[in-house]
């Protein structure tokens, strides 16, 4: 399946695919930072994943950040009791990015009031 996809797509279609799942994390790094989100991956070194710190970000648990998520039909992964990773692939939207950086910040006034 992986090589069909690689096919479909050729060299240049893969490579756009990936510039652009890129970019689209990197958007959502920026909006993490200016919420307060404290992203434990590497910025010099990441693709398609963001690992936050829940604890650093102001939220009681991983558990409680995925409850969210999920009253939302979004689905975020648990890494451990206090990290929580974000993957987008080649499906993901600028709509998807802005419902997950509207949910996180609406997650964060509530947990600042």
């Amino acid at each position: 399946m992986t090589a069909m996809f690689g096919i479909w797509h050729s060299p240049s279609g893969l490579i756009t695919i990936a510039n652009r799942i890129r970019f689209r994390t990197e958007i959502l790094l920026e909006e993490f930072k200016k919420l307060g989100i404290k992203v434990v991956t590497d910025t010099n070194k990441f693709f398609d994943t963001i690992v936050i710190d829940c604890a650093a970000s102001g939220f009681s648990s991983s558990d409680y950040l995925l409850a969210e998520f999920h009253k939302n039909d979004i689905n975020l992964r648990r890494v451990n009791e206090n990290l929580v990773g974000i993957t987008l692939n080649e499906t993901t939207t600028i709509d998807d990015l802005a419902d997950v950086i509207e949910i996180f910040a609406f997650i964060k006034n509530q947990v600042n009031e």
